[in-house]
């Protein structure tokens, strides 16, 4: 009877031992990468808010001046954006760029709001409105960069890219038309 007990405690020391190289395979395989992967998504939900929130304020700019102080004012808040550093995101260098989205049966158009040149275009065959486009950094909330095998991987371990694009009709397009209903805008054509 003696030797049962004795082999009773023997494994119950080596389960604890087990449990503690458990324990930490468990956070540097499954809780580490999800709370990363849970801060990715809780940083692309933040850079959707703010791209719909710069989105609605853009589409009721009333002139071409008011749109190009706006879109600076958005760029210069987000460059130094405290907010966003809790989700671990940054904004990149102009984060916030607005352009002119012609649409036609055939093909989408785009057109600088910075540069400026003439167009034409009849607002009854065309779709015209903003295509605003926010680009955003995302960094892992624990750096696993230094782990062998996982330390490039986007998301988990390395930064990864977030860009969202929304489009918006534009509440004022008075500047922007003439008396023939057709657009009279000072834009150019879009380098994208």
């Amino acid at each position: 009877m003696k030797r049962s007990i004795r082999n009773l405690r023997n494994n119950n020391g080596s389960a604890v031992s087990e449990f503690g190289a458990c324990l930490a395979a468990f956070f540097f395989i499954a809780f580490i990468p999800s709370v990363n992967i849970a801060a990715y998504l809780a940083g692309c939900y933040l850079a959707e808010d703010i791209t719909g929130s710069c989105a609605d304020k853009i589409s009721k700019a009333s002139d071409k001046k008011a749109l190009s102080e706006m879109v600076q004012n958005m760029n210069r808040r987000l460059e130094n954006g405290e907010t966003l550093a809790i989700f671990k995101l940054k904004a990149a260098s102009r984060p916030v760029s607005v352009e002119l989205a012609v649409e036609s049966p055939e093909k989408e158009h785009l057109y600088d709001i910075d540069n400026t040149k003439t167009l034409h275009l009849n607002r009854t065959d065309n779709l015209i409105r903003y295509r605003i486009t926010t680009d955003f950094v995302a960094r892992p909330f624990f750096n696993l960069s230094a782990v062998p095998g996982i330390g490039s991987v986007p998301i988990i371990a390395g930064p990864s890219k977030i860009t969202r694009t929304i489009y918006r009709e534009i509440e004022h397009p008075e500047f922007l038309l003439n008396t023939e209903e057709t657009l009279h805008a000072q834009f150019t054509k879009a380098s994208r």
